[in-house]
């Protein structure tokens, strides 16, 4: 996992939505969705 990654979950754990943490962050909704698949796969 890499910095930004835990960037991306902390602020999905404070929004608590994947569409307003991606708003907050400036990302769009799938590459954080893409992020938080790809953590299983960890």
């Amino acid at each position: 996992m890499e910095l930004t990654d835990l960037k991306v979950f902390l602020t999905v754990a404070d929004e608590g939505n994947v569409s307003k943490a991606a708003d907050k962050l400036g990302y769009v909704q799938s590459n954080v969705t893409n992020r938080i698949k790809n953590w299983s796969l960890i």
